[in-house]
């Protein structure tokens, strides 16, 4: 019995010995970080669209806009505090090339090529201030729309105007207008 007290009191101390060497944990950091850029999004719920309606003739002038706010109108999405521009290239069928005061929408068929509707677009319910794509410069206001970004979605309503004309032909009249945003 005598060999195995001594046994027991080594292992004893040796355990109390071991726990008092061990260390505190070493420490360090780990930084964590994100770097935001300017960015915009057009339309990111989906695409802006007029619809003129349904008529049997044009004897006047037809007015119509898109919806004020969501889906429908032109939406714009940007990093928070950015400054943009909203320009509206002159369309698919502009007859003269990008002048955005000749804008046209072709009938849709290959029976009758070339039947046109001349319209315009407009950033204004009055229909007096043209909405195209030159922006301000030189003390020239521009033709564009600008506004600051939220960071959230923010909608843009477009006005637009057909202008009356006889001897049409009947069917769907579409164009195709760009939408660009400038920050």
């Amino acid at each position: 019995m005598k060999v195995f007290i001594p046994v027991i009191a080594a292992s004893t101390l040796l355990a109390s010995t071991v726990s008092g060497w061990s260390a505190e944990p070493a420490t360090g950091t780990l930084e964590v970080t994100i770097t935001i850029g300017e960015q915009c999004k057009v339309n990111p719920g989906g695409n802006a669209s007029l619809d003129f309606g349904k008529y049997g003739s044009l004897d006047r002038d037809i007015d119509k806009a898109t919806v004020k706010e969501g889906i429908g109108s032109i939406q714009v999405q940007c990093t928070k505090d950015i400054p943009y521009t909203i320009a509206l290239d002159a369309g698919k069928h502009s007859i003269f090339g990008d002048n955005v005061n000749d804008r046209h929408m072709l009938l849709v068929s290959t029976d009758n090529p070339g039947e046109e509707i001349k319209y315009n677009l407009f950033s204004d319910e009055a229909h007096t201030r043209v909405w195209g794509n030159t922006p301000s410069s030189n003390g020239n206001s521009g033709d564009v729309v600008s506004a600051k970004a939220t960071g959230d979605v923010q909608s843009h309503q477009v006005f637009g105007r057909v202008e009356g004309r006889s001897n049409l032909m009947p069917g769907v009249y579409k164009d195709t207008v760009t939408v660009s945003v400038s920050f």
